[in-house]
């Protein structure tokens, strides 16, 4: 299994970032390789969501439940796609006069050997470069 670990300081608040994170319907605005994002589910302290990736010639889907914690957590696992196993989650913890710290964490495995051959170094790239799109997008969303 492979674990990503991710995190940065950004000049916004937990409650900015997490609504940020949590928009997946704009993920493919700012993700390049996000193709199409669609919610299936959403509530309160829960949404449901496919994201449609696309690098190159390779195209899949996935889709995750996300168990939300307005402002500090979103907790995501894989309900189907091309993962043995996906589990991750976002953290934001505000910082006193320093905007807040994000953190990603993701666990994943591919379900078979051809998938894990083609598509795991391209998922763990897209994986890690997530942060650093975020806290691209909140500068334009947030200024």
């Amino acid at each position: 299994m492979k674990s990503i670990r991710r995190s940065a300081r950004v000049p916004y608040s937990a409650t900015q970032m997490f609504d940020l994170v949590n928009d997946v319907e704009a993920y493919p605005s700012f993700l390049p390789w996000c193709e199409r994002a669609t919610v299936e589910h959403s509530s309160a302290d829960r949404l449901e969501a496919t994201l449609h990736v696309g690098v190159g010639p390779v195209r899949k889907r996935f889709s995750t439940r996300n168990r939300l914690d307005r402002p500090r957590r979103i907790e995501m696992e894989l309900l189907t796609g091309p993962f043995r196993k996906l589990n991750g989650e976002w953290r934001f913890d505000d910082v006193a006069g320093d905007g807040c710290d994000v953190v990603l964490a993701l666990d994943f495995e591919m379900s078979s050997l051809p998938l894990k051959l083609v598509f795991e170094s391209i998922f763990e790239e897209l994986a890690r470069s997530q942060i650093d799109a975020f806290v691209t997008r909140a500068g334009e969303v947030y200024g």
